[in-house]
C-alpha cells in the first residue's frame, strides 16, 4: 500500500519517495493573480498568523482547551462561536491526502459533518477572502477525499475567522472548473516535447 508522507516545514508531500504536487502549488496560477501585488513581508506575516490560528483551533477542537497568544485569541474565539452556532462533528482534521494517479496531494482543514451534512470546511484568518481561489481549493480537496474513499462532501464552506472575534461562513459551490483548469495548465507545463518540435 502506498505511503503518504507530509513534510510540514517544507510543505512537501511524497508517496513512496515520489514528490506530489500540492494543491497550493497547483493553484499558483490563481494565487499570483490574487496576491501578486501584496509585498512579501505582509504575505509572510499573514501566513505565520494563519498557521498559528489553524493549530490553535485544531488543538481546541481535539482537546477542549488551548493556550494561545493575544494576537491569535480573537480568531480562536470566532471559531468557538462557529462551533456554538453549528452542530459540527469533524473526524478528519488537517489530514494529508494524495491522488497518486494525478500526482496531487493536499491537507483539508476540517472534514466531517456540519449541521448533519457531510462537509469540508476551510478556515481563513484573513480580512479579504479570495473567492475564486478558495472555490478551487475546496473543490480540489473534495476530489482528493473522493479519490481516497472518504465520504463525498455535500457541502463546502469557507470559514472566515476575524480579529474581532466574529466569523463569516461562506457556502462554496461544488464545481471543479477552476481547479481542473489549474491542473490542466500545470500538466501542460510538465509536458516533454519531442526533440526539434513543439508538440
Amino acid at each position: 500500500m502506498a505511503q503518504l508522507i507530509f513534510y510540514d516545514n517544507a510543505h512537501v508531500y511524497e508517496v513512496d519517495g515520489v514528490k506530489m504536487t500540492s494543491v497550493s502549488e497547483l493553484l499558483r496560477f490563481l494565487s499570483r493573480e490574487e496576491y501578486g501585488s501584496i509585498d512579501q513581508y505582509r504575505l509572510d506575516n499573514a501566513a505565520e498568523r494563519g498557521t498559528a490560528v489553524h493549530k490553535a483551533c485544531e488543538v481546541l477542537y481535539k482537546y477542549g482547551t488551548v493556550e494561545c497568544t493575544p494576537e491569535v485569541e480573537p480568531f480562536v474565539m470566532a471559531f468557538v462561536q462557529f462551533l456554538k452556532d453549528h452542530k459540527c462533528e469533524f473526524n478528519d482534521i488537517e489530514k494529508p491526502l494524495a491522488d497518486v494517479e494525478r500526482g496531487i496531494a493536499g491537507t483539508p482543514d476540517l472534514c466531517g459533518t456540519v449541521d448533519g451534512e457531510e462537509a469540508i470546511v476551510d478556515m481563513k484568518a484573513q480580512t479579504v477572502i479570495h473567492k475564486t481561489l478558495v472555490k478551487a481549493q475546496l473543490n480540489g480537496y473534495r476530489d482528493l477525499r473522493i479519490k481516497n474513499g472518504k465520504p463525498e462532501a455535500k457541502k463546502l464552506y469557507c470559514l472566515q475567522l476575524m480579529g474581532d472575534g466574529k466569523y463569516r461562513l461562506y457556502p462554496v459551490k461544488i464545481d471543479g472548473t477552476e481547479f481542473d483548469a489549474c491542473y490542466a495548465l500545470h500538466s501542460a507545463l510538465q509536458k516533454k516535447h519531442s526533440r526539434g518540435a513543439i508538440d
